[in-house]
């Protein structure tokens, strides 16, 4: 569980109080509003100007960003897809955070978690950009991390795999005991599957 308390960071936030306390949390709002600064802010990727975030009831300064991101998974909003084959691609986080290498049945089974059908030596150069975003996605849920921040998760997928494949994580986060805090655009999208439903507009909580 996350919280925020009297937050302040340059032009962008202004947040008296927040609590994100529900398995699936969306963040909606126009663009600019300060969505993803917030959520860069529950990861330490950005460091507020005051004020304090605290997870699961410790000041995240007290927290070593190594040890929070152990804990902590963020998708941001472009995906970053690794030069080499997918194997390389699904294993990366693992081997940045010194975590032992998951099989490669494993990793066949976060592909099909995300509906790809792609080889593991399969050169990732001419994948699509959907394929490419649902990949990162497969990395990501491959690190079985308690919380998942994603930026975005979908915004390149057609209508028919955003559906698939948001029902299929917001459905891994509730019978794995997780939390999914999710920025969108897509008022409709926060609606179906959020349990909060956070709107902000002008760096502040409305």
């Amino acid at each position: 569980m996350f919280e925020v308390r009297d937050l302040r960071f340059k032009n962008i936030l202004n947040i008296d109080k927040a609590v994100f306390n529900k398995p699936t949390v969306c963040l909606i709002g126009p663009s600019g509003c300060g969505k993803s600064t917030l959520l860069r802010m529950l990861n330490k990727m950005e460091e507020p100007d005051s004020g304090a975030v605290f997870y699961n009831e410790l000041d995240i300064r007290s927290i070593s960003a190594v040890n929070l991101r152990r804990e902590v998974t963020m998708l941001p909003q472009t995906p970053i897809v690794y030069e080499g084959n997918v194997r390389d691609n699904l294993l990366i986080g693992h081997k940045l955070q010194h975590r032992e290498l998951p099989s490669d049945d494993k990793l066949e089974e976060a592909l099909e978690q995300m509906y790809l059908k792609l080889k593991l030596d399969q050169d990732t150069a001419r994948l699509s950009g959907g394929e490419k975003q649902r990949l990162c996605l497969a990395r990501v849920i491959l690190l079985d991390s308690p919380v998942y921040l994603l930026d975005e998760p979908s915004a390149a997928l057609d209508p028919h795999n955003e559906k698939r494949i948001l029902d299929q994580i917001v459905r891994w986060i509730h019978d794995q005991n997780k939390q999914l805090i999710m920025v969108t655009h897509a008022v409709e999208l926060a609606q179906t599957y959020a349990e909060q439903l956070i709107k902000m507009d002008g760096g502040k909580i409305e």
